[in-house]
């Protein structure tokens, strides 16, 4: 029995309320009743991005809610819920970019969410689904901060697993295969992207979109701006179909690539007119790693640099 007292954590400055009563049933409920409980408020803090599009306040709100629990309710390893949760606190760490600390305590945010996703017994799609965007946030922070090899292995473990278990299909894995693809760089990687995307352009909208993404930011940084060129309005036809589902940060990383197409097709006046909104818009949401980027990018327009090359090891877009 927990002493009968209210409940006020000021964890990361900001209070989660809760009574007595309700922090008791959620500790009699066990993991169902948790789940019950976070269901609504990692969708209102999911929300709450979408409209502030600054990560670090969702972290900080989403830091306390997860303290309290972790303090009050043991059995919140065995929570669906919480392990998103989890992975919420890394991923707007991951999207802030500030520093190598940030990034490490959203590696270990991830681990987390895979540590209790693997306590959950049922197996549902959703469950599957986490599974695999945990993976890919996990490699994404380990490349980030330079791991390469356990960013490849931690992907590809996943991948394997799931595959064995046939809990997964090729498609479903798109995700963790393009990770990999980016991270090696190779022609033939890219090309066999652009290939195998056209098979679920219909089926998966969003992820057609970011692996076009990545064939068009790769040609780019190849000097390739007919190729870019010959592409360039399909991107923008696959990024107006699912703009309404994409976060802030994407939004950002879209006009980015448009202003490095730009600069590498030699409208340099266009280049530095995208470049500079973008990036006061970046900074106005703290977006760290975007801010680095666009920076780099307008110094290059500013420059005439039509060479200019954008560098994707420390900045999470997607």
């Amino acid at each position: 029995m927990l002493e009968n007292k209210s409940i006020t954590n000021w964890s990361a400055s900001v209070p989660v309320l809760i009574s007595m009563d309700e922090v008791e049933k959620l500790h009699q409920g066990g993991s169902r009743a948790i789940d019950i409980f976070l269901l609504p408020e990692i969708r209102n803090l999911k929300k709450e991005y979408g409209l502030s599009g600054n990560p670090y306040i969702i972290y900080l709100a989403a830091s306390s809610l997860s303290n309290f629990i972790d303090q009050y309710l043991p059995k919140s390893n065995e929570s669906f819920q919480f392990s998103r949760l989890q992975a919420l606190q890394g991923e707007m760490l991951l999207a802030q970019g500030k520093d190598r600390v940030h990034l490490e305590r959203a590696i270990n945010h991830f681990q987390k969410a895979q540590e209790i996703a693997f306590n959950i017994t049922t197996v549902s799609e959703d469950v599957v689904k986490a599974h695999i965007a945990y993976a890919l946030l996990l490699g994404v922070g380990y490349k980030t901060v330079g791991l390469f090899d356990e960013s490849i292995e931690s992907m590809r473990d996943t991948a394997t697993f799931f595959l064995k278990k046939d809990l997964a299909t090729e498609v479903d894995l798109v995700p963790l295969t393009r990770q990999e693809i980016i991270m090696f760089q190779t022609v033939d990687g890219h090309r066999s992207l652009a290939e195998r995307a056209k098979t679920y352009a219909l089926l998966k909208p969003v992820e057609y979109y970011r692996s076009l993404k990545r064939v068009f930011e790769f040609l780019l940084n190849r000097g390739g701006g007919e190729e870019a060129h010959r592409i360039y309005s399909e991107y923008q036809r696959a990024f107006r179909e699912v703009d309404a589902e994409l976060t802030a940060i994407a939004r950002i990383s879209f006009a980015k690539n448009i202003g490095q197409y730009h600069l590498v097709r030699g409208n340099v006046a266009s280049a530095q007119s995208h470049l500079s909104k973008t990036l006061v818009e970046a900074r106005n949401r703290g977006l760290y790693g975007q801010v680095r980027q666009l920076q780099r990018l307008l110094e290059d327009a500013n420059f005439e640099n039509r060479e200019a090359e954008l560098i994707t090891n420390s900045v999470v877009s997607d």
